[in-house]
C-alpha cells in the first residue's frame, strides 16, 4: 500500500511540475509578444513625429511656424528615438529568456499575437474545477494512505509473530538413539516482545502525527488553491475590462491626433498640442497591449490550475487578435 502511494506522489508530482511549466512557458512566450509589439507601437511613434518634424521644417522655412516650434517637435522626435531603441532592448532581453527556457540559441520571433476573450467561464466554476482537479491535493491524498500504511506497520510491532515449522528425517544411523527420533514432525511457533529498546510506542506516535499534518496540509492546500482560482479569475476579468474600456480612448487617440495635425499645418495650433495627441496615442496603444497581456497571462494560470492547459488554443482560436503595433483587434 505504501509502495502504491508513493508511484501516485510520483504521479502528481510530475503533473504539478507540467502544469507549473505550462504556465511559465506562456508568460513567457507572450511576453516576448508584448514585447514585439511595444517595439511597433514604438516604431509607429517615431515614424509620425518624423513626418510632423518634416512638415514643421517646412513651415518654419516659408515663415508659418517660429524655430521654437519646430525644435520642440525635434526634441520630442529625439526622446521617441530613445524610447525605441529602449524597446529593442527589452525584446532582445525577453527573446533571451525565452531561448534559454526552450534551451535554443537562435533568436526566437513568437507568431502568436496577444488576443483577448470577450468572455470566460465564471470564477466559481473555474474554482470547482481548479479542487476536482488538483495534483496536490491527489498527491496529499496519497501521502494520507502512505502514512496510513506506514501506521499498520508500526501498530504491527506490537503484534506477535507466528510461524509453523516442520522436518523430516532423510537418513538415519541404523543406532537405537535414532530409531527413537520420528521421521517428521511439526510445529506452530509463538514470538511475542515484551520489551524492546527501539519505542514502538513513539513510533506510532510519530505516525500518527504525520496523518494529521497531512490532513492539515490538505486542508490548507485547498484554501490556498481556491484563492489562487478566484484571484486569477478576477485579474483576468479586470484585464478584459480594462482593455474594452481604452477602446473609446483609442478612438479619441486617432480623432485627436487627425485634428491636432490639421491644425498646426494651418498654423491654428502648437507642436506642443501635436506632439503630445502623438504621444497619447502610442500611450493608450500601450495600455492595451500590457491588457492583452495580463488577461492572457491570468488565462494561462487558470488553465494550469484546472489542468485544462489542452484548451488554452481554444481560447485564442475564440479570441480578438491584437494586430501587432496598430493597438487594434480582428
Amino acid at each position: 500500500q505504501a509502495s502504491q502511494a508513493q508511484t501516485e506522489i510520483a504521479k502528481e508530482s510530475f503533473d504539478s511540475q507540467r502544469r507549473v511549466l505550462f504556465e511559465e512557458v506562456v508568460r513567457i512566450y507572450f511576453g516576448v509578444a508584448l514585447a514585439q509589439e511595444s517595439l511597433a507601437i514604438r516604431q509607429q511613434e517615431v515614424k509620425g513625429l518624423e513626418h510632423h518634424l518634416n512638415n514643421a521644417t517646412k513651415l518654419e522655412e516659408h515663415g508659418q511656424i517660429a524655430k521654437v516650434e519646430r525644435l520642440s517637435v525635434a526634441a520630442a522626435l529625439d526622446r521617441a528615438v530613445v524610447a525605441q531603441e529602449r524597446a529593442e532592448r527589452e525584446l532582445g532581453i525577453a527573446q533571451l529568456t525565452l531561448g534559454k527556457l526552450l534551451m535554443q540559441s537562435a533568436e526566437l520571433r513568437p507568431q502568436d499575437a496577444l488576443f483577448i476573450n470577450e468572455t470566460i467561464p465564471s470564477e466559481d466554476e473555474f474554482s470547482g474545477r481548479t479542487l476536482g482537479n488538483s495534483p496536490v491535493l491527489r498527491e496529499l491524498k496519497a501521502r494520507d494512505s502512505e502514512a496510513g500504511a506506514l501506521l499498520k506497520v508500526q501498530k504491527g510491532r506490537f503484534h506477535p509473530e507466528v510461524f509453523v515449522f516442520a522436518d523430516y528425517e532423510v537418513y538415519k544411523d541404523d543406532t537405537i538413539a535414532f530409531e527413537l527420533i520420528p521421521d517428521w514432525q511439526v510445529g506452530i511457533g509463538l514470538k511475542f516482545t515484551l520489551v524492546d529498546n527501539i519505542g514502538r510506542s513513539k513510533s506510532i506516535e510519530a505516525a500518527h502525527k504525520t496523518k494529521q499534518a497531512v490532513a492539515e496540509l490538505s486542508q490548507g492546500a485547498e484554501r490556498a488553491l481556491d484563492l489562487a482560482a478566484r484571484v486569477a479569475h478576477r485579474q483576468a476579468e479586470q484585464a478584459i475590462s480594462e482593455y474594452h474600456g481604452l477602446n473609446s480612448s483609442v478612438e479619441l487617440a486617432n480623432e485627436n491626433l487627425r485634428l491636432r495635425e490639421i491644425a498646426f499645418n494651418q498654423g491654428l495650433s502648437t507642436s506642443v498640442d501635436l506632439v503630445d495627441a502623438q504621444l497619447f496615442l502610442s500611450v493608450v496603444h500601450a495600455e492595451q497591449s500590457v491588457a492583452a497581456y495580463k488577461f492572457v497571462a491570468s488565462l494561462g494560470r487558470l488553465l494550469a490550475l484546472t489542468g485544462e492547459m489542452d484548451s488554452f488554443t481554444d481560447y485564442q482560436r475564440l479570441g480578438n487578435r491584437r494586430i501587432v503595433g496598430s493597438g487594434v483587434t480582428q
